[in-house]
């Protein structure tokens, strides 16, 4: 969870899909956008009249509006044997028709490994002086912006950093 520069709070969340699903039993999790748009009409139901539930181009989102606001977004994801795929909009075939796709994520396992190995002090400089700094900056770029990089990756590609700097200093 983080705090922008607004004041506003952000936490992410990662729906995860298993083979325990109704869906998976259903059709094999196969059809990304009508799973999408299942749990986004779900959302919308529970919602309350100062909730707001916006679809983006990966999340779904959260919005809260009644005085103390914030956002939770929403990743659907499922196992595919070699690690995760994650559920994003591509609307290539029809602008006007959200359509999506299952897309293969960046394989964590390292990272999270390498992260667990940190003592509690080096994950608390990790975490407040790097990855919340750059997750913020990456929350204020536009959703069509090419360079904006996922937490996913980010969190990869922060953990990989900061052992190669790490290994240098020593």
């Amino acid at each position: 969870m983080i705090k922008d520069d607004k004041g506003e709070y952000d936490l992410d969340y990662q729906l995860v899909l298993t083979h325990n699903s109704s869906e998976y039993k259903k059709n094999g999790l196969k059809d990304p956008t009508q799973i999408k748009n299942d749990f986004i009409r779900a959302f919308r139901e529970a919602a309350k009249a100062t909730e707001i539930i916006q679809d983006s181009t990966t999340a779904i989102t959260l919005v809260n509006k009644d005085g103390k606001p914030f956002h939770i977004d929403f990743v659907i994801i499922k196992p595919d044997g070699n690690g995760f795929q994650i559920i994003r909009r591509n609307n290539a075939r029809h602008s006007s028709i959200n359509e999506y796709t299952w897309n293969k994520l960046p394989n964590p396992n390292k990272a999270y490994g390498l992260f667990n190995a940190l003592t509690p002090e080096e994950k608390k400089h990790l975490i407040e002086d790097i990855l919340i700094p750059r997750k913020i900056k990456e929350k204020a770029k536009r959703e069509d912006d090419l360079t904006k990089i996922s937490s996913c990756s980010l969190f990869i590609r922060e953990i990989n950093n900061y052992y190669a700097n790490r290994t240098k200093n020593r």
